[in-house]
């Protein structure tokens, strides 16, 4: 109950009774409700003496269906004068409504549906007599659009889910899963499923699916020749549409469910792919149902999902293929190359030792034949020998110098340290002229062969780069040793560089320095800026001591 409304007025000039308009009494307030949208029901006592037109649409009854009577009391009420029946009232009696209460209500229609209604039931008192009225509204239409509604937001809902779930990732075959389940639970059918076109074109593999016999996998054969509905959607390139597959004269062959009964209505889309159509994504019911645009284009919107999504997995299965072959490739490329120094190494070990042992003896033993032809030889001849044995002396200590540059024995038989002292002594000390500092801690151990050679080889070459480009005469070197890690350090106040600069360049000694500390799985990067001098910095993994195994495997006999 939601309390009383009076509303007191004037009827308007009368006129005679017309069932389609109204009584005359009512004035026009029948017309007025009509315009409104509503129907208009009128009792005297239990029994209906006015129904208005839209209320007889509403439930499909005709007034005399219904049982209406006409009110000639009211009439006779209404005249004033007693004039005959359809006469004009001479004067215009007060209007009375009273609003009681609202309420809904459901009627059966006269083909058996039920009609919802919004009703307000009240009285009306016209010439001292009291009638009951009620107004309805339909609510048929409105609870469509409200259910419409409610089904466009769950698809939407469930559309904005799937592809939530396509972006986070989730594998294609459980997209498949969910994007059948979301489809039958929203539109509310039996059957659905994902059909991949087979590799030959003339066949479907299912995906996923609900409600079917076939299990995911599995390979369904189609007619291409338009036999089928999936055929049809394949090459019509458009939504098929099938309201009942026992009148469907477009393809004879309709899908065959899992349960009893036959499958009468269903729809499908084409699912695309890169290049060419990937598949058929399809819906069907075992109820005869008419299918909205909307519904279509949910469909479509579902296929264009898992569209998006093949393509994007295949192009992730591309980048994966890409990137392993890729890695691959730089595997092959990094044992290559760890071959490659090894062979170098191993052939400037073999060389160092031929310069040493051979060359550098059959230097010295000329070097003493001269010794004694100088002695032997007339007074005349004294003064060249000399000269040539001095000479000869000369060679042999750039013999002896350069094979200790090709690799110094000293780093295999003694270790790190010992090569880097003599490195510093011998060849920059003497050799160019630059004062380096050496500070080490850990440097009392073997390591393994290969962080021994990158070790020298890193601090061998940035020293050749101070003394050749930095134009000082002072650096530092730090070379400190942990349990597992060999950290090295060249550092000078020189002119400096644009690191940056020269990196193209595959010929700079930085290249080979960095590719070393790669190869063992270190680091190195350099810090150097025009006047503000250079850092050359590198971590090395510390192995165990090995042997040399390298150099018997590396293609070269010593």
């Amino acid at each position: 109950m939601r309390g009383t409304t009076t509303l007191v007025t004037s009827l308007p000039p009368g006129r005679p009774a017309d069932e389609a308009e109204g009584p005359a009494w009512l004035g026009n307030l029948p017309k007025i409700l009509s315009d409104l949208g509503v129907g208009v029901v009128v009792w005297d006592d239990d029994t209906p003496i006015y129904v208005s037109p839209l209320f007889c649409d509403m439930i499909g009854y005709t007034p005399e269906e219904l049982g209406v009577r006409r009110p000639a009391h009211l009439c006779a009420a209404t005249n004033g004068s007693g004039g005959g029946k359809g006469e004009l009232a001479p004067s215009v009696p007060q209007f009375e409504f009273k609003l009681m209460h609202e309420f809904e209500w459901t009627l059966v229609h006269k083909n058996g549906e039920r009609v919802a209604l919004e009703a307000a039931a009240g009285t009306i008192e016209v010439g001292g007599k009291v009638e009951s009225i009620g107004i309805f509204c339909d609510r048929s239409e409105q609870e469509r659009l409200e259910d419409e509604l409610k089904t466009r937001t769950l698809q939407q809902a469930a559309l904005v889910d799937l592809g939530q779930r396509a972006l986070a990732g989730i594998d294609l075959a459980g997209l498949m899963d969910e994007a059948v389940s979301v489809l039958t639970r929203t539109l509310d059918i039996e059957f659905a499923r994902v059909l991949e076109l087979a590799p030959d074109g003339r066949g479907f593999n299912v995906r996923a699916g609900v409600g079917w016999d076939e299990a995911p996998g599995g390979h369904t054969t189609i007619d291409l020749r338009l036999r089928s509905q999936a055929g049809f959607t394949l090459v019509s390139d458009m939504p098929v549409i099938v309201e009942d597959f026992g009148s469907e004269s477009r393809f004879p062959n309709p899908p065959l469910p899992l349960t009893d009964g036959e499958v009468t209505s269903g729809m499908s889309v084409l699912i695309r792919g890169e290049q060419r159509p990937w598949g058929v994504l399809s819906t069907h019911t075992v109820h005869h149902r008419r299918f909205s645009r909307d519904d279509v284009h949910f469909l479509q919107a579902v296929a264009n999902v898992l569209a998006e999504a093949i393509v994007g997995k295949g192009i992730q299965d591309a980048l994966r293929r890409a990137g392993d072959r890729e890695r691959e490739l730089r595997e092959e490329l990094e044992a290559h190359s760890r071959v490659v120094v090894a062979a170098q190494e191993a052939e400037r070990r073999r060389i160092a030792r031929e310069l040493h042992d051979e060359v550098g003896q059959a230097l010295t033993g000329l070097a003493l034949s001269l010794a004694n032809l100088e002695r032997e030889a007339p007074p005349d001849l004294r003064a060249a020998l000399a000269e040539a044995r001095a000479g000869m002396g000369e060679l042999v200590t750039r013999v002896h110098d350069f094979s200790l540059a090709l690799r110094p024995a000293m780093l295999d038989d003694l270790g790190l340290l010992p090569a880097l002292l003599w490195l510093m002594e011998h060849v920059h000390s003497a050799q160019t002229g630059l004062q380096v500092d050496l500070e080490h801690e850990g440097l009392d151990r073997r390591f393994s062969w290969e962080v021994e050679t990158a070790g020298y080889r890193i601090v061998q070459e940035a020293l050749n780069n101070v003394a050749r480009h930095a134009s000082t005469d002072r650096a530092d070197v730090r070379c400190l040793a942990e349990a597992d890690e060999l950290f090295i350090e060249v550092r000078d106040e020189g002119v400096g560089f644009n690191p940056r600069s020269i990196r193209a360049h595959t010929t700079s000694g930085l290249r080979g320095m960095q590719e070393r500390a790669r190869l063992l799985g270190g680091q190195l990067r350099v810090e150097s800026a025009p006047g503000k001098g250079t850092r050359v910095i590198a971590r090395l993994p510390a192995g165990p001591p090995t042997g040399l195994p390298e150099f018997a495997g590396a293609g070269v006999s010593e």
